[in-house]
């Protein structure tokens, strides 16, 4: 690793003072001084490891848990096996499509994305004035920081449509910013990753996979381009990370996730620490170990999977059994999803997020090349996942548009909200979804938190709500 837990829990009382609204949040370099912390490369690394600190050190952030757990209520993948509470009622919401715009999981993952924002937004200030930094520090982290923010920026126009588009810390200009089209935030998207492309090096920074190198951006690239239908662009830049000879599907299903994954492209290390009631604190491994594993034996999960997804796992499909998991309790099945199944942090083979992998890149230039009327070549990547699942070939069929996505739902669920922001660009979210209770064509987007719409008045509301 890049930065060590330790340092991170140093730097996190100087950088990351965290404020109740996005344009109170101050910049990392504003506690220590930016003429500081600018001073030098080990000062600005600092600033950038404090951004990741931000990111990670919260069990329910939106990069640490909410981007895979929420969107994965609001499809058809898991739902909520928790006793009814007002707390448990509001996570529940977005299993039965009734959000409103006082959630407060809502709201705490916008304005999360906004603190992240301003923290980014801070460091580029920071980067571009007089600085002490060697021009080839000072061109890593300002690529570094450009990729943070596009990556934030792509959830936010997935899951809330037409959002502030903020590029500066600004205070007057941010606290009465509107929202910008989709299109100009998808935009900001690409110009951020095809700078941060040109700026990143070519190899990862330390050891690990945490800290992103140019193929991070290629492949978040090949992402953005399948969302815009850029079917070309897509296979191209997802067709440049397949090539690159330091990821390879890993054969064991259960190293996927784990620190060193040859699989990985970009991973986050989990910094979390829970106080326990003796006083101390445990630090705690993923958020989706955290979340979705059962805490005792005894205990039954919090979220299980979505009958319709068990059922769509093919006879003989590894995946089920590597990464699902059956609990009996009380005469009762309980099936939850077990990609990541550590719960506190262990320093033998541990848990990282994974942000990105490389079988989503097999899939993503399958489906652009399907797209494209190249279905031998849509096969052919479909089937590199598959074999490794342990299933038959699919062959150029008639539909391998649809043979792509059954595998994207398999291959992806609960990661990430890949489930539920497919449903949606493809159009298919009214079709899968619809006989929820309930079920609004408005749902497809959730709501902008009320208490923004108080604090800007020149913000507006999605429908329905």
């Amino acid at each position: 690793m890049h930065f060590s837990f330790q340092r991170l829990l140093l730097i996190a009382g100087c950088l990351l003072a965290a404020c109740n609204k996005l344009v109170e949040t101050p910049p990392p370099a504003a506690v220590v001084g930016a003429s500081k912390v600018y001073a030098d490369d080990r000062g600005a690394e600092t600033a950038m490891e404090g951004i990741y600190l931000a990111m990670m050190n919260n069990m329910r952030g939106p990069f640490n848990g909410n981007f895979s757990v929420l969107p994965a209520l609001s499809s058809d993948e898991i739902r909520c096996n928790l006793p009814p509470t007002p707390l448990n009622a509001a996570e529940d919401s977005f299993y039965l499509n009734r959000l409103t715009a006082g959630n407060i999981f809502n709201a705490s993952q916008y304005t999360g994305c906004y603190r992240l924002i301003y923290d980014v937004n801070s460091l580029l200030d920071g980067l571009s004035g007089l600085n002490g930094l060697t021009a080839e520090k000072d061109s890593e982290l300002r690529g570094e920081a450009e990729l943070i923010r596009a990556f934030i920026y792509f959830y936010l126009v997935n899951l809330y449509g037409d959002v502030p588009l903020v590029v500066s810390t600004l205070y007057t200009a941010t606290a009465v910013q509107p929202r910008a089209g989709a299109a100009a935030v998808y935009q900001q998207v690409v110009d951020d990753l095809e700078d941060a492309q040109r700026r990143l090096p070519v190899a990862y920074v330390g050891d690990g996979r945490t800290r992103p190198c140019r193929a991070v951006a290629t492949a978040l690239l090949a992402r953005v381009w399948l969302y815009r239908g850029e079917w070309g662009l897509a296979a191209a830049a997802a067709g440049q990370v397949i090539g690159d000879g330091r990821y390879r599907l890993e054969p064991d299903l259960g190293r996927v996730f784990l620190n060193g994954s040859q699989e990985a492209i970009w991973q986050l290390m989990p910094v979390y620490e829970k106080e326990q009631p003796d006083g101390g604190s445990v630090r705690v491994a993923t958020a989706e170990g955290g979340l979705l594993q059962p805490k005792t034996n005894s205990a039954a999960p919090m979220y299980v999977l979505q009958d319709s997804l068990v059922s769509s796992f093919e006879a003989g499909d590894l995946r089920e059994g590597a990464w699902t998991e059956k609990l009996v309790l009380r005469g009762r099945e309980f099936v939850y999803p077990s990609k990541y199944r550590q719960t506190v942090w262990t320093d033998v083979n541990p848990e990282y997020e994974t942000v990105l992998r490389l079988a989503e890149m097999y899939l993503i230039r399958a489906e652009a090349r399907a797209r494209m009327g190249d279905a031998a070549g849509a096969a052919a990547d479909l089937d590199v996942v598959r074999e490794r699942a342990g299933l038959r070939v699919v062959g150029a069929g008639d539909d391998v548009v649809g043979a792509v996505l059954k595998e994207r739902r398999i291959e992806l669920f609960s990661e990430w909200g890949h489930r539920w922001m497919d449903l949606k660009r493809t159009g298919l979210a009214g079709v899968e979804l619809g006989g929820k209770a309930g079920w609004k064509a408005t749902d497809t987007l959730y709501p902008i938190p009320a208490s923004e719409l108080l604090a800007n008045p020149y913000l507006t509301q999605n429908g329905g709500y």
